[in-house]
């Protein structure tokens, strides 16, 4: 029988007792939205080697006071962590000023923004395409 298998719908009198944590007091939907936008993503690691890391160490501790996370990576490599913008630039205009060899990305502020169009004949001319978008 149907009525009493035992993944049928529940029964009448079943409470979710996760409903208080659907809507928070106070909090609304549209805020967190907000919020999520006003966060900046933080910087990219730089990547450095290196036999002495001692100079490398003072000219960090110059540029950047405390505003980076620093971890030994093995025998010859470093990896350093800037906690904002500002130190990132810094750190790295240090390191290309004094022609240290590291490696690094590009800050998600400063990188292109690519846009692939599909369904599009290669023969179709480009200003017809941007007076359409």
């Amino acid at each position: 029988m149907l009525s009493d298998y035992w993944l049928g719908s529940p029964s009448a009198n079943s409470i979710n007792r996760f409903a208080p944590l659907s809507e928070a007091e106070g909090e609304n939907p549209d805020d967190l939205e907000s919020q999520r936008d006003l966060r900046t993503p933080k910087p990219p690691p730089i990547l450095s080697g290196g036999a002495n890391i001692q100079p490398l160490r003072q000219l960090l501790s110059e540029k950047a006071e405390n505003e980076y996370i620093f971890k030994s990576l093995g025998r010859d490599g470093v990896k350093i962590q800037p906690t904002s913008d500002t130190s990132y630039s810094a750190i790295t205009k240090a390191q290309i000023e004094r022609k240290t060899e590291f490696h690094t990305y590009k800050v998600k502020s400063e990188r292109n923004f690519n846009v692939v169009l599909k369904g599009l004949h290669y023969s179709r001319p480009v200003e017809d395409i941007t007076k359409e978008i």
